[in-house]
């Protein structure tokens, strides 16, 4: 038999469970037929935009993790988010860490963490100077960004954007197997409920969601940042989805 018959019989034979499993899990043909209506009302990656990016969504992803269609949350369209493909990897790579990290917590770390979050402009690294003390730890990627490019704080490159947001994740992994016994500080700007639900699963972390109205944030980007600050705090609040278990108050 040639050869490329026989790895097309394998590549079909192998594929087949796949299938069945996801079929099994409730991503059926209804399941595709919604994922169609869903983009097209909702084509752009919500994690994307809150960065300050356009970029075509491709999958509608669960905010809260449901394993079946029998799941309450697995049909709600308010459990569900248009994502890109990179960041819906990203998305499932984080809850994977964090259901490992359920186990772990039996052992409890010597560190405790808080995510600040909130819009640009908001005010989120003014709040955790006031908070923090000597040894705390600081993850912000505006900071890994300027220690990297050596450009201002807010003067963020395209280029090596990416860079920082790698070197905050592998910051994060060490933390996982790491004896630091001080206190952790996340700052991001976590609009959606799955960004702020993503750190509370990776971190076990407090979630404080500042308050900050638009029209402070925005008298403040156009005053103290580049000007394409004014688009991030504008994405940021086209994004935002309440969440009742952050502390802090919704922002207006």
């Amino acid at each position: 038999m040639p050869k490329g018959a026989k790895n097309t019989r394998m590549t079909t034979h192998k594929s087949r469970p796949v299938k069945e499993s996801r079929i099994k899990r409730g991503y059926t043909y209804k399941w595709e037929k919604y994922r169609s209506r869903f983009l097209a009302a909702n084509p752009l990656c919500v994690r994307c935009l809150a960065k300050g990016r356009t970029t075509a969504a491709q999958h509608v992803d669960h905010i809260t993790p449901v394993t079946a269609a029998d799941d309450p949350l697995f049909w709600p369209a308010s459990n569900h988010q248009a994502l890109c493909a990179e960041c819906h990897g990203r998305k499932t790579v984080i809850e994977d860490v964090g259901r490992g990290r359920s186990k772990r917590k039996k052992r409890e770390h010597a560190w405790s963490a808080t995510l600040v979050c909130g819009p640009p402009c908001s005010g989120k690294n003014t709040y955790v100077e006031k908070q923090n003390k000597t040894g705390d730890m600081l993850i912000d990627v505006d900071a890994l960004h300027n220690a990297i490019s050596g450009e201002p704080t807010h003067e963020h490159s395209a280029e090596l954007l990416p860079f920082a947001f790698e070197a905050r994740d592998a910051i994060v992994e060490k933390l996982q197997t790491s004896s630091f016994a001080g206190h952790v500080w996340v700052i991001a700007t976590a609009p959606t409920r799955g960004d702020r639900m993503s750190w509370s699963g990776r971190l076990g972390c407090d979630v404080h969601l500042l308050k900050t109205p638009k029209d402070i944030c925005l008298a403040r980007a156009e005053t103290e940042r580049p000007a394409k600050w004014i688009g991030y705090v504008k994405q940021w609040f086209y994004a935002y989805e309440k969440d009742a278990c952050a502390t802090g108050r919704d922002p207006e």
